[in-house]
């Protein structure tokens, strides 16, 4: 949405995303309510910013992390155990969040890891 934007085109409608453009340009803007980005390199990762929250998730269908970023803006300390209610909210959106693809699974680092040849023996 925000290279549509930017390219004065309309928004395919089959995206769930929303232009930042206004924020870019200083302008007041609605917030949507998650905000949701993966990360591939070393297994896959997902994270989420909900408000002041911010969830972690450092490896496929692993626990959550939580973390309070108006009170703890350097992520040091994960209090997912101390909000059940945020967690529960963040996981029931991250099983919408995102759209499969042959191009970019999720994957554990081992899944990623190139599949080495094996060695034949000597006969």
């Amino acid at each position: 949405p925000t290279a549509c934007s930017l390219a004065h085109i309309k928004t395919p409608e089959n995206l769930d995303g929303q232009s930042i453009l206004p924020t870019i340009l200083g302008q007041t803007q609605s917030p949507h309510e998650f905000l949701y980005w993966e990360f591939h390199e070393g297994g896959s990762k997902q994270a989420v910013r909900m408000g002041q929250w911010k969830a972690i998730r450092m490896v496929p269908n692993g626990p959550l992390e939580l973390y309070d970023l108006k009170a703890d803006p350097g992520e040091t300390k994960n209090i997912a155990a101390d909000h059940p209610t945020e967690i529960a909210k963040i996981e029931a959106y991250l099983k919408t969040a995102r759209t499969e693809s042959k191009d970019w699974p999720i994957q554990t680092k081992e899944e990623q890891a190139p599949k080495k040849a094996k060695k034949k023996k000597a006969a």
